[in-house]
């Protein structure tokens, strides 16, 4: 029974196994052979649902290096994972409680409604949620479960046990020959034990063993554990126990011997098979099987080769045996994007060890969570309407300014120059300013993981405009005239106003003059004069004035009119 309570502790059990014992128990027979290998056969399942519910808690040690055994936090709605998922299997097997009996590991409404069920019938105030008290009757349930499966279990072994014994105690072998091997009834499995009854019959040879008596029937050789020791039964022997005493019977009809077994030992270590590692940033699985049960241990450390007097070393923690064949060990507190260097121990149950040759995983890398570092945030080669701005950064990222003449500076609405290469050495040129002016700016940089520093405001000004002495220069000149009016047009090499001197004297004196004039200023003039005589000949001087009224004049001329 030690083996059959080690195996049952998973919180699933409580669902599957009571599920299918209590049918078995109403349907087994009720008298011999038949009764025998119905209860068999109830264990048999009972066992082949507790290995397949081995597996799936090796499976879930890989995922969470942890044991299970009870409700530990609080849940409710929207709650995901394997306290739901366990959570759901226990309330199941209720179907009074959980009809649906979905297992999806999320709290929905259908787990909800259950846990309000499961709250009015323990007197509880029925909130849909698990709360302390909740989980507190919660974990009563479970510990009641267990204990259910375990006595039913229990009963089942010791009612086959009490008729395999009747059943064998009428089997004996001929006198005529000690070492016969006796008729096992079928049905009857070829292993069954517990602490105190092994019966065994595998090939050819027959064990009967009640704690009291022991009798070892073999034609062949065969090794039998007793207590610390392993006892090599030569062939054609029979040995029979009666409390301490024991006495070994040959085959062949002689006296009987008190002469002890030759001691027989386990020299081989463990061999290893499917050796694997899962790391993650700070954390790495190591996993791998052994041919034989055997005991786990991971030596690991980032120096190669691997000094295993120095390194650190994690032993695996079974949850029901101390010795297995599937090996499962998790290292925590690694550091992330770091190669470390492993090597797995294995120990059998007689202390023989194997060591595997040294493997090797680097850890993932961390998420980048940390903005760039500004700094030397400088402003140069300003002008009247451009300026170059300049910082570093102490990883690579990309460039933007945002720059405008009022202050504090709206980053929403501002001016921005970006320039998306990566890099830790940052210039913006910033072109199109207005001269005499104090532009305010801030910068920033974005790494590859778009962690972004924004600089304080700084503030740079622009140079003024150096003074205009420089006239206008007029060209082009055109007149078309009629009898009374004529058209004036002309050109100039910047932006200035027009203005036309005109009479009919020679040399035309300025002061004096008639005159018209346009302020726009432009490079492309046209003015026209009016109210002039018929058949009269004109005499003209053009002007412009450029914005640092410097004037440009053009030479006399004339025209006449029609």
């Amino acid at each position: 029974m030690n083996t059959m309570k080690k195996h049952v502790t998973a919180l699933v059990v409580c669902g599957v196994v009571l599920g299918s014992i209590f049918p078995m128990l109403a349907s087994a027979e009720t008298n011999g052979i038949a009764k025998i290998e119905e209860l068999l056969a109830q264990i048999k399942a009972l066992q082949s649902q507790i290995a397949s519910l081995n597996q799936q808690k090796v499976q879930l040690e890989v995922q969470t290096q942890q044991t299970v055994l009870e409700i530990m936090q609080g849940l409710s709605v929207g709650s995901e994972g394997e306290q739901v998922k366990l959570l759901q299997t226990l309330l199941s097997s209720d179907t009074e409680l959980y009809p649906e009996a979905m297992i999806t590991g999320y709290y929905g409404p259908a787990t909800r409604r259950a846990i309000e069920r499961f709250q009015r019938r323990n007197g509880l105030e029925s909130v849909g949620f698990v709360g302390p008290r909740t989980r507190m009757a919660l974990n009563s349930w479970i510990k009641q479960q267990f204990k259910q499966a375990e006595d039913l279990s229990e009963d089942l072994e010791d009612d086959a046990l009490e008729e395999l014994e009747d059943l064998f105690s009428t089997i004996t072998p001929p006198a005529s020959n000690p070492c016969a091997i006796p008729t096992i009834p079928a049905g009857i499995p070829g292993v069954f034990k517990d602490g105190k009854v092994k019966i065994i019959q595998t090939g050819n040879v027959y064990i009967y063993k009640d704690g009291k008596h022991q009798i070892v029937i073999t034609p062949n050789s065969y090794i039998e554990k007793d207590g610390k020791k392993k006892l090599l039964i030569t062939p054609g022997m029979r040995l029979e126990q009666n409390g301490k005493k024991s006495s070994w019977v040959p085959c062949n009809g002689t006296t009987p011997t008190t002469t002890p077994p030759t001691t027989g030992t386990d020299t081989t270590a463990p061999t290893f098979s499917n050796i694997a590692s899962n790391p993650s940033q700070t954390s790495a699985g190591i996993t791998w099987t052994t041919n034989e049960a055997a005991t786990g241990k991971v030596f690991y450390g980032t120096s190669s080769p691997l000094n295993l007097a120095s390194a650190s070393s994690v032993t695996e923690n079974n949850w029901w045996n101390t010795h297995n064949v599937n090996h499962s060990v998790q290292l925590s507190s690694l550091s992330a994007a770091t190669t470390y260097y492993y090597v797995i121990e294995s120990k059998d149950k007689k202390g023989n060890t194997a060591t595997s040759s040294p493997f090797s995983f680097t850890t993932n890398t961390a998420p980048d969570t940390t903005a760039p570092t500004l700094s030397a945030i400088s402003v140069s080669q300003v002008s009247t309407s451009t300026a170059r701005i300049s910082w570093t950064t102490n990883e690579t990222s990309d460039s933007k300014v945002y720059y405008a003449s009022t202050s504090p500076l709206n980053m929403g609405s501002a001016q921005t120059k970006t320039d998306s290469t990566m890099t830790t050495t940052h210039v913006i040129d910033v072109t199109g300013l207005n001269p005499s002016t104090t532009y305010y700016f801030k910068v920033e940089s974005k790494d590859a993981a778009n962690n972004t520093a924004t600089g304080s405001e700084t503030s740079f000004s622009t140079g003024a405009l150096p003074a205009d002495t420089t006239a206008p220069v007029i060209s082009a000149i055109s007149i078309t005239p009629s009898t009374t009016t004529a058209q004036v047009m002309w050109t100039t090499n910047e932006s200035a106003n027009s203005k036309i001197y005109y009479g009919t004297s020679t040399p035309l004196v300025l002061g004096t003059a008639n005159s018209v004039t346009d302020g726009a200023s432009v490079t492309s003039h046209s003015l026209g004069l009016t109210s002039l005589m018929a058949s009269t000949t004109y005499y003209i001087v053009l002007e412009s004035r450029d914005a640092a009224n410097n004037p440009g004049t053009s030479s006399e001329t004339s025209f006449t009119t029609l």
